[in-house]
């Protein structure tokens, strides 16, 4: 029996950069790893088959390839995290710095989210954390355990701000991956 909470996370020789480098029909593999609920990680289209999708990987992160059910505050957004599993680890929110990675490839990451079964990004404010001290739009610094909003179609270096208390907004469910 399958237990999602206590995966063992294993990937398959495709997950490397020259892998896909030395592999010319690229409508055999995703442009990013997948992660299947049974622990695989995989670039290749031809895995997923007889297999549940929960996320994809990015910078050393799996992000979950839906939105957490419903729009939260920061403090519901921690607790729900506390509350979830996968792979042995808690959710959390995805940091700002992968988040803007995931948004400067916002085409490619959304048709990838399509062709998955999941909820492409919207053009709209979504939680995550800020994994630096920064600087929001306003010069406010920002310690990096507090949560931030960032916008897809913003420049580097601004469309974040914090988020207060009791705002709401979606994020998508991440864990860290150590592979």
């Amino acid at each position: 029996m399958f237990m999602k909470n206590y995966v063992l996370l294993h990937e398959d020789k495709s997950c490397g950069l020259l892998f896909s480098l030395l592999h010319r029909d690229k409508s055999k593999f995703y442009p990013y790893p997948v992660v299947y609920e049974d622990g695989l990680i995989s670039r290749f289209k031809s895995a997923s088959s007889g297999r549940k999708v929960w996320g994809f990987c990015c910078k050393g992160y799996i992000i979950s390839i839906n939105p957490a059910p419903e729009e939260m505050s920061p403090r519901e957004a921690k607790e729900y995290c506390q509350n979830n599993i996968f792979a042995g680890q808690k959710y959390r929110l995805v940091p700002r710095a992968v988040m803007r990675n995931i948004f400067n490839n916002s085409l490619i990451i959304n048709e990838l989210l399509k062709n998955l079964g999941g909820t492409p990004f919207e053009a709209k404010w979504y939680m995550a954390a800020n994994d630096r001290y920064t600087t929001d739009i306003s010069g406010r610094t920002i310690h990096p355990n507090i949560t931030c909003g960032v916008f897809p179609r913003m420049s580097e270096g601004k469309g974040f701000f914090y988020i207060p208390e009791d705002s709401k907004a979606a994020f998508y469910p991440a864990v860290k991956c150590q592979l």
